[in-house]
C-alpha cells in the first residue's frame, strides 16, 4: 500500500508539473495577446497623431494663404487710395493753374479795355 501511494503521489507531482506548465503557457499566449494589443493601439496612437499633424499644418498652410492674400488686398486698395489721392492732387493743381491762367488773361482784357 505504501508502494500506491507513492506511485500516486508521483502521479500528482507528474501532473502538476504539468498543470505549472500549462498555466505558464497559458499565460504566456496571454502575454503575447497583450502586447499585440498594445502595440496595436500605439499604432492607432501614432496614425491619429500623424493625422492630427498633417490638419494642423493643412489648417496653418490655410491660414498663412489667407493672410497672404488679404495682406495683397490691403497693399492693392493702399495703392488705389494713393493713386486717387495723386490724381485728386494733380487734378487739384490743375484747376489751380486754370483758375490762375483765367485770371491772367481777364488781367489782361481788363489791362487791354483800360489802354484803349
Amino acid at each position: 500500500m505504501l508502494l500506491g501511494r507513492s506511485r500516486s503521489g508521483g502521479g500528482n507531482i507528474s501532473s502538476g508539473a504539468e498543470a505549472v506548465e500549462e498555466a505558464e503557457e497559458e499565460e504566456q499566449i496571454e502575454l503575447k495577446y497583450e502586447l499585440k494589443n498594445e502595440v496595436e493601439q500605439e499604432v492607432k496612437a501614432d496614425k491619429e497623431t500623424e493625422k492630427e499633424q498633417v490638419w494642423v499644418e493643412a489648417t496653418e498652410e490655410v491660414e498663412v494663404k489667407t493672410l497672404d492674400r488679404q495682406e495683397a488686398k490691403a497693399n492693392e486698395y493702399q495703392e488705389k487710395i494713393k493713386a486717387e489721392e495723386e490724381y485728386d492732387v494733380e487734378a487739384e493743381q490743375e484747376v489751380v493753374a486754370a483758375k490762375e491762367l483765367e485770371a491772367v488773361e481777364e488781367e489782361r482784357c481788363q489791362s487791354s479795355t483800360r489802354s484803349k
